[in-house]
């Protein structure tokens, strides 16, 4: 029998405090359903690059209330072990930025264009 954990990547935040860490500033939570059985880091990976998320640092979860990093699936079997069918499970992800990209900047357009007084259009909009 299938067990499909709701799992919520809360992601775009980051881990701050110690010996205390809490995860602060997340922009989103995204939740997909994962059968238990399937649950693995490398799968946890294929989801935060559908969320756009090439540069993953680490994954946490809780464990009796304390942000916990998790380096190994037999972590995670851990964590889901005794999770049933549509329970909930909460998985913070911190990322690195990824450098920005300069863009070129654009010419300013002209006030007036010359393609419009070649097809006829004045200034209203309207074709003459």
């Amino acid at each position: 029998m299938d067990n499909y954990i709701l799992t919520c990547f809360h992601h775009g935040g980051c881990v701050v405090g110690n010996p205390n860490p809490t995860y602060q500033r997340e922009v989103d939570v995204f939740g997909v359903g994962i059968d238990k059985d399937h649950f693995s880091l490398v799968e946890f990976l294929s989801y935060t690059k559908d969320l756009g998320y090439t540069n993953v640092k680490g994954f946490y979860c809780e464990d009796n209330n304390e942000l916990v990093q998790v380096t190994f699936d037999n972590q995670l079997f851990e964590f889901v072990k005794d999770l049933v069918d549509g329970d909930e499970f909460h998985v913070y992800m911190v990322h690195e930025v990824d450098e920005l990209e300069e863009l070129p900047a654009q010419p300013f357009l002209p006030l007036c264009d010359p393609l419009m007084n070649l097809v006829g259009i004045n200034l209203e909009g309207c074709g003459e």
